[in-house]
């Protein structure tokens, strides 16, 4: 498989920056969108490989965007990693069917491992 595509979806611009530049260094083609909106049409416009999704975001916000993916035919079967500092906003990801979640703050190494290891898909997941 190549170089995956995977889109980062997180409001605050510092951590997004560092997600991006350490997913660039580790050789992974990343697209950043820092709102909810944008994360729905960008999916479904460049289907990536992975989506890293915060679920706390302004406006349209990660259950939303995670409900649109899984309602289109063009983006359900897209692996979603949720991230929060929110516990309760997890298991909100986890009954929406989201591939994994990363608790915030989290290692980038950890991020590395959720990545590379095998993908749970949607249905499969708890």
């Amino acid at each position: 498989m190549g170089t995956l595509k995977i889109l980062v979806v997180e409001d605050e611009p510092i951590i997004r920056d560092l997600i991006v530049d350490f997913l660039t260094g580790e050789g992974f083609e990343p697209i950043a969108v820092a709102d909810g909106g944008q994360a729905v049409a960008l999916a479904t416009q460049e289907r990536p490989d992975l989506i890293l999704l915060d679920m706390m975001l302004p406006a349209v916000d990660g259950a939303s965007v995670l409900r649109l993916l899984r309602d289109n035919p063009r983006t359900r079967s897209i692996r979603v990693i949720a991230m929060s500092a929110d516990e309760r906003q997890l298991r909100v990801a986890r009954s929406l069917k989201v591939s994994e979640v990363l608790p915030k703050p989290f290692n980038l190494l950890d991020l590395l491992d959720l990545i590379a290891a095998p993908a749970v898909s949607p249905a499969e997941s708890r």
